[in-house]
């Protein structure tokens, strides 16, 4: 037998995969040279767990009117950075499938498929910490019965464990605009990229160290099997994926729980809900606490300060790493009361 090497190249799409290996391998023999190998490799992604799928093209068995008889066959990555381990510790592995041998090696229908499997498992997961952090803010109206913009904003720190699922409640003051609930998107058509507009609430961002540009995307309503619908963030860029939360209540307070989240770094996720007559959220209540009575009265202005801090709302977040660790948090809900905007064109009368 002879040992040729080639070389591999990360390549753009191929056969409707976002990336590619591009492996070539120079078929010399001695005095024989017959050219260069060329077998493209198609890197599908999950856009559920972003878990990677690799499908091969056939190699080749004659090449330059030669028969070849491959015995086996090593590709080794070599690039540093190039792949990162995970951060979850639980036994896992690589499964695919070989297809070759048969009656006829000219024919892939007459092709056998040959099951195999390579166990892996990483260790020193219990060592990475994990401290995310949480922001919470609205924007637009803050009156009762209105619909405001909210801007969630949620940042972790290098070499942290990834997040597996993130729970947050949403305080009472907001609820869900049940005229505007009913504009959802089936999944047939979020699988077909045909969602209506009105099934669009709002827009969302991923910036992933491993990514050139971050994977960005709107936030629609699609149908489910739980009693209400998913709030799916469909995330494109350079990958695909969909990360969905499920919506529920709890205690009478609105719950958005994404029960799976990618094994990848993600240093800031930005989700941006619309407000406005389509918006998907209410307030239950006005935003903003009335300014307290006797602008003389040093006390009780400081008692009324204290009062409207005391009124100021609270989330509550439950998030849990990929090494076990959990990270709860009650975010504080930020609203823009009390700030006056910028005047354009000169003074006001």
């Amino acid at each position: 037998p002879l040992q040729m090497a080639g070389r591999a190249f990360l390549a753009g799409p191929y056969k409707g995969a976002p990336l590619s290996l591009a492996v070539l391998t120079p078929a010399t023999a001695g005095p024989f040279d017959l050219g260069t190998v060329v077998v493209r490799v198609a890197l599908f992604v999950d856009r559920r767990t972003a878990q990677i799928h690799a499908v091969s093209d056939p190699i080749p068995h004659v090449f330059g009117g030669a028969l070849l008889d491959l015995r086996s066959a090593v590709l080794r990555t070599t690039r540093r950075q190039f792949s990162i381990n995970p951060t979850n510790c639980t036994p896992l592995g690589t499964a695919g499938a070989l297809r070759g041998g048969g009656s006829n090696p000219f024919d892939p229908a007459a092709f056998s498929s040959f099951a195999v499997s390579s166990p892996f498992q990483a260790n020193g997961c219990d060592k990475l910490g994990f401290k995310p952090k949480l922001f919470l803010r609205l924007f637009g109206a803050m009156k009762r019965a209105k619909n405001p913009k909210l801007r969630a904003v949620f940042a972790t720190r290098k070499g942290d464990a990834n997040p597996s699922r993130v729970a947050v409640t949403l305080p009472r003051s907001l609820f869900l605009d049940q005229s505007n609930i009913s504009r959802v998107c089936t999944r047939v058509q979020y699988d077909a990229n045909d969602c209506s507009p009105n099934s669009r609430y709002g827009f969302a961002r991923a910036f992933s160290p491993l990514l050139d540009k971050p994977l960005e995307g709107p936030v629609f309503l699609r149908s489910s099997d739980n009693e209400l619908p998913d709030l799916v963030a469909s995330l494109r860029g350079q990958v695909d994926i969909d990360l969905v939360g499920r919506i529920d209540s709890v205690n009478g307070r609105i719950r958005n729980t994404f029960d799976v989240v990618p094994d990848v770094p993600v240093s800031k996720f930005v989700l941006t809900m619309r407000g406005g007559n389509r918006g998907l959220l209410t307030n239950s209540r006005n935003q903003c606490p009335k300014k307290a009575k006797g602008k003389d009265n040093a006390a009780g202005k400081a008692d009324a300060s204290k009062k409207r801090k005391g009124k100021r709302q609270r989330a509550v977040a439950r998030i849990k790493a990929h090494n076990g660790k959990k990270a709860n948090q009650r975010p504080k809900l930020r609203t823009a009361c009390g700030k006056k905007g910028k005047r354009k064109g000169g003074s006001r009368r």
